[in-house]
């Protein structure tokens, strides 16, 4: 299919490419050749688009991470009109949310586990560094998970008047927390003095983007503004003054108002990063171990011990010592955090700027590849909708892009294409298939960071592997079928396999089983093992067949080939179910 597209739309070209080269004279110089007599009239569009089953999992797996049931199936294939209502419940869904969650971490790379994480002192002693890392790293995108799950308005997530916290959060920074258990989310609010500005008042995020040196929170302004406004500040074209002075900050400090190369950037840059200065530059993990055991927590050093203080509103008007601008945002003056938060939701750039990411994200295009009248249209439905998170999602999944395979001489200016499957989603996948989670636990070797689940870590390097993010060395999705991921999702499929036949098959009730629920550890019957291997195609692959299709003779023979070198049907059917993991059906949909 590839080739052949690959051919049909390149072959015109070379064909024009040649007649040009057989003409036997060129037109004088600066004459215009000859009109042509006769056009060749416009190819046809060629747009292929997904069935509607096809389209329903694509859907499920875009907004949940995990396959349709077969109830939907059944009722799709019997009526594509029930598509639409059923993509609609699954935005109501707990597995949406965790969409939610993983699109967030991708946009503001908070979650990075192989990063030192803050010690386990004072409160906090006994505590394993995976639980420190889950609650200060968990908190923005809790938050986010929060608004989305209650219908807010997403423009609250940069102006929202309340964080997340669990007990481990609370004891680090000091905030209320009245849930009944340690591990329990519950709204609460910061009380250290900083604005509540939804994300924007985080500590994981400014810990995630530091200001080094003499930066003064000029690099956390451009991730403001490429973060939410998809307007980076780096991406601007600049000429650069090499008789500027860098190593002398008063200096660079009076230039950047005064030079006309600076200007360019700075008169905007420096007034946003002005709004920044009441959080501290960096928190080094290291630091809370000293400030315990060398400093015993007095002097400066308080702030460093929990509850820590990374906000301090002594701290705000610091910029004036440096003779830097008051905080604005892009020429409106800004009187408070909470004042630059309502500036962020009300500007059309950040609305605009969630259309893209989310259309980016569901479809799996970078966001620089989605075309502006594209950005436009869906960015109307979002605002018609109140800005509801759920709502856009679902305008793009049942889009007419989200559901082209392909598109030639019209149809889409962009589409989705062949999606690749995601960590997160292949974790969901297979919990939601056998109830299997991959989870793993280092030892202290791995510095007692506790059990962690493969698919939506980086301590074992699955995440990456499979194409995911680790949030620093490696900062965008990998959407190909690498070798690395080949190999991660076939260590993964054998251990789910592994997983759930022989607990299918102690389960005395089929109907409570996930998978196995036609056959028993010792049938060996024909017709049996091609009615289960019916219905696993139709509840792994979405594919209806019947136990004399091609599809089912292949997997039969495989079943087959597994049994007669086990003398096991327990262990064929763990051969069987591996190779479906790891399938290209399950790679791609």
């Amino acid at each position: 299919m590839v080739a052949g597209w690959t051919m049909g739309r390149w072959i015109p070209v070379w064909l024009a490419g040649l007649a040009a080269c057989g003409q036997a004279d060129e037109p004088d110089v600066g004459s215009p050749p000859d009109p042509p007599t006769d056009t060749q009239p416009a190819p046809d569009p060629i747009v292929v688009t997904l069935a509607p089953v096809d389209h329903l999992l694509r859907a499920s797996m875009a907004l949940r991470g995990i396959r349709p049931s077969v109830a939907d199936l059944e009722a799709v294939l019997a009526d594509s009109t029930a598509l639409t209502p059923i993509v609609r419940g699954y935005a109501e869904t707990p597995e949406f949310l965790e969409t939610i969650k993983d699109l967030h971490a991708e946009m503001l790379l908070i979650r990075s586990d192989t990063q030192p994480i803050l010690s386990s002192e004072g409160p906090l002693v006994g505590v394993n560094p995976g639980r420190i890392y889950a609650s200060m790293n968990g908190a923005a995108l809790k938050l986010v998970e929060h608004l989305v799950a209650t219908n807010r308005p997403y423009t609250e997530v940069v102006t929202a008047d309340l964080m997340m916290a669990n007990g481990i959060l609370a004891a680090a920074y000091g905030v209320p927390f009245d849930g009944l258990n340690e591990e329990d989310w519950v709204v609460s609010r910061w009380v250290d003095g900083r604005p509540q500005s939804g994300i924007l008042s985080d500590t994981a995020l400014w810990l995630r983007f530091t200001s080094n040196g003499n930066n003064f929170h000029r690099g956390r302004a451009n991730i403001l503004a490429g973060t939410f406004l998809c307007e980076e500040f780096a991406t601007r074209d600049i000429t650069t003054d090499t008789s500027v002075d860098l190593s002398d900050p008063y200096e660079v400090a009076h230039l950047v108002s005064t030079n006309a190369n600076c200007i360019a950037c700075h008169q905007a840059l420096d007034p946003l990063a002005a709004n920044l200065w009441g959080f501290k530059d960096d928190l080094v993990p290291t630091a809370v171990d000293q400030a315990y055991r060398v400093y015993d927590c007095e002097g400066e050093a308080q702030d460093y011990c929990y509850p820590i203080r990374f906000y301090n509103p002594k701290n705000e008007d610091r910029y004036g010592d440096w003779l830097l601008p008051a905080p604005a945002y892009y020429g409106t003056p800004v009187d408070s955090f909470e004042h630059l938060g309502h500036l962020i939701a009300e500007d059309e750039r950040f609305h605009q700027c969630t259309t893209r990411r989310f259309f980016a994200y569901l479809t799996e295009n970078r966001m620089d590849d989605v075309p502006f009248d594209t950005v436009v249209r869906f960015n109307e439905l979002f605002e018609a909708s109140g800005f509801s998170a759920k709502e856009l999602a679902i305008q793009v999944v049942l889009s007419e892009e989200f559901k082209t395979i392909h598109a030639e001489n019209g149809g889409p200016a962009i589409w989705a294409g062949l999606q690749s499957i995601r960590p997160e989603q292949y974790g969901r996948t297979l919990a939601d298939l056998t109830g299997f989670v991959f989870l793993v636990d280092p030892g202290c070797d791995g510095g007692c960071f506790g059990t962690t689940d493969v698919a939506n870590n980086d301590l074992n390097g699955y995440r990456t592997m499979m194409g995911g993010i680790d949030g620093y060395q490696t900062t965008r999705p990998t959407h190909t079928p690498i070798p690395t991921k080949v190999l991660a999702m076939s260590r993964f499929a054998e251990e789910a396999a592994g997983y759930v036949v022989p607990r299918d098959f102690d389960e005395v009730d089929p109907a409570l089983r996930h998978l196995l629920t036609l056959v028993e550890r010792d049938t060996t019957d024909e017709a049996a093992i091609r009615a289960q291997l019916v219905a696993l195609h139709y509840r792994v692959f979405g594919e209806p067949l019947t136990a004399g299709d091609p599809e089912v003779d292949e997997s039969y023979a495989l079943w087959t080939y597994g049994f007669e070198t086990s003398g096991s049907a327990e262990e064929a059917w763990k051969l069987l179910l591996a190779a479906f993991f790891q399938d290209v059906r399950m790679m791609f949909y």
